[in-house]
């Protein structure tokens, strides 16, 4: 078991999985497929916007459509400075799937979910 520590960039993965609004959702899937995560990161305009679990892209899509259809069965990116203290998303990791977190000039530099606080 990992040792306590203090903040977010001492757990996150670094590597961050994202895909544009505009791109259909099978190309999201296979991105998740690839890189073996279970969850993306959506983006429209080069912004973080949205988070979408492999689980709800398979429930709720039809084979061609567009990402931007599914924006209801998307849940909105919730995000977190570097520096946060871990203890201080617990409660965030119980409403969302994935925290995006953020360096001080607001560039996305990797993403927290509930698994890495055990890893």
């Amino acid at each position: 078991m990992r040792k306590p520590v203090d903040k977010v960039e001492n757990i996150m993965s670094p590597q961050v999985v994202t895909t544009d609004i505009g791109e259909e959702v099978d190309t999201a899937l296979d991105k998740m497929k690839r890189r073996g995560v279970r969850a993306i990161v959506v983006t429209e305009d080069e912004k973080t916007r949205y988070v979408l679990s492999m689980l709800k892209a398979i429930q709720k899509t039809k084979k061609g459509n567009a990402l931007s259809l599914m924006i209801e069965n998307m849940e909105e990116v919730k995000t977190v400075r570097s520096g946060t203290l871990v203890t201080d998303v617990y409660d965030d990791l119980q409403k969302h799937r994935l925290l995006v977190v953020n360096d001080k000039t607001n560039n996305m530099v990797g993403v927290v979910s509930a698994s890495d606080l055990i890893k």
